[in-house]
């Protein structure tokens, strides 16, 4: 489908399981009713628009079970909010601009790349995975601050998705740097709100946050797939956590709430700013089991040790 010219509509519904490609110029989203613009895949097909997007309303963008709708085009939200929803998945990857809000909702996944960096008032991941991945030279998200519900994952598929000042809200959700392969990450500060997931892919590669000693904490943070030496002389020998570049940058409280998995509860900072799991502290089973041995040997030798030192045999 080619626009000959620029069109304007205020709603949008593919029902087909057909692949349409829309093309040409700009395609512009206006409802004039004070509710929001909907762009609605309810087929199983794969459409394209390659046109330009306009927001002059906020937007709800939907895909239906099986359909990919892939926006290539530019993608400007002015000042509106983008919502997207449903089972099917969703790509922007034409470079999108709103300071508007961001928000993903269902089960769906969300990805944001392509060729041109892309920024928003702020995202808001509740359910469903959000993808990022602008490649080696862009940015997925440049501003705007991070927040992820229980129920909602941000993934990374690049290095150096997110603004080096973008600030992180983890409340209940997920943060993951790679399905496998784990990604480098540089962002803002770490927000705790409820218990959450940090989620480390393999090979070598350093997630660094700002530091956020001045940040209240509540719930527990789990770290998964952290692989090194734990305590004072340790360190990750994959994927690396950072907080700033010295210790300090969290408070006793907040590394008390962090759990590394396969490590148990507690944490520390290196000098660096590395964030590692407690060193192992024996169990008190253990530690009682250690001294009924040492006891009993004690019994055992002690007429040999009385006798070393008092020349004389024990009665």
């Amino acid at each position: 489908i080619t626009l000959g010219q620029n069109i304007t509509v205020g709603n949008l519904s593919i029902t087909d399981d057909n692949n349409y490609t829309i093309k040409g110029n700009t395609l512009t989203f206006d409802i004039n009713t004070g509710t929001a613009a909907t762009l609605a895949v309810s087929g199983g097909g794969d459409p394209i628009i390659q046109s330009a997007v306009t927001l002059n309303d906020n937007i709800s963008i939907s895909s239906a079970s099986g359909s990919n709708l892939s926006i290539t085009g530019a993608f400007t939200g002015n000042n509106h909010s983008i919502t997207v929803a449903g089972a099917g998945n969703t790509a922007l990857t034409g470079g999108t601009t709103t300071t508007g809000a961001l928000i993903k909702n269902d089960g769906g996944t969300l990805t944001i790349g392509g060729s041109s960096n892309s920024s928003f008032g702020s995202v808001t991941v509740n359910k469903g995975t959000v993808l990022l991945d602008a490649g080696s030279s862009k940015t997925a998200v440049t501003s705007g601050n991070i927040t992820v519900n229980s129920g909602g994952t941000v993934l990374l598929g690049a290095n150096n998705q997110i603004g080096n000042t973008v600030n992180m809200v983890l409340n209940g959700g997920t943060f993951s740097t790679g399905d496998t392969v784990g990604y480098s990450e540089t962002l803002g500060t770490l927000t705790l709100s409820a218990n959450s997931v940090i989620d480390l892919g393999t090979g070598s590669d350093a997630l660094v946050f700002a530091a956020s000693n001045g940040i209240s904490w509540t719930g527990t943070l789990t770290i998964t797939g952290w692989v090194g030496t734990a305590g004072s002389h340790g360190g990750g020998t994959q994927g690396e956590i950072f907080f700033g570049s010295s210790a300090g940058t969290l408070t006793s409280t907040q590394l008390s709430k962090i759990d590394f998995t396969g490590f148990g509860q507690g944490a520390l900072l290196l000098s660096n700013g590395q964030l590692v799991p407690m060193a192992a502290v024996p169990e008190a089973k253990v530690a009682f089991g250690v001294l009924l041995l040492v006891g009993g040997i004690f019994w055992q030798e002690r007429r040999r040790i009385f006798s070393f030192f008092h020349k004389a045999p024990v009665a």
